[in-house]
């Protein structure tokens, strides 16, 4: 995405920055790791030529806006964080940038949470709590992923939601 800035050397000179294209498929999963469960996050690596790193951001539940929690070179992080749900701390939200050689940053991804295994937007305790699968982003398989499913007033285990036999 280009920024346009204005430039010292006259009144009508214009330079244009190319910015990395943002990070797509930004996912939250679970990590089952020494005898707790951890948020691991995954992403699609940035397509844009000289892009040398991500950062990877979070909020916290009590904060006003994301900070910075790791660099990686890599299309992955394991946060060392808690998964949300049940007795375990609030849920955080999560987003990554793509860095190149320059320094320029993108902007953010997708937002994910880690209280929703699946991304289909209900958290696994809406699902279990709907006898949906939290692992299963579309859990009866009909092409509608729970969340779209709950928000629309549909159920996630009814196979023909829209009633045409299909």
């Amino acid at each position: 995405m280009p920024t346009l800035s204005p430039s010292q050397a006259g009144p009508t000179t214009l330079t244009v920055n190319e910015s990395p294209a943002a990070n797509q498929n930004l996912k939250a999963t679970p990590l089952a790791k020494d005898g707790g469960v951890l948020t691991r996050l995954s992403f699609s690596v940035s397509t844009t030529p000289g892009v040398t790193g991500y950062r990877i951001y979070r909020k916290e539940p009590t904060s006003p806006g994301f900070a910075l929690l790791a660099s990686t070179t890599t299309s992955g992080l394991d946060t060392g964080l808690a998964w949300a749900g049940g007795d375990t701390p609030a849920k955080r939200l999560f987003s990554v940038t793509a860095v190149d050689g320059a320094g320029r940053e993108s902007f953010l991804s997708n937002v994910v949470t880690n209280d929703d295994a699946d991304g289909d937007g209900l958290t696994d305790a809406d699902e279990v709590a709907g006898a949906s699968d939290p692992a299963l982003a579309d859990t009866d398989r009909d092409g509608l992923e729970d969340g779209v499913e709950a928000a629309n007033g549909t159920h996630a285990l009814a196979g023909d939601t829209d009633g045409d036999g299909a």
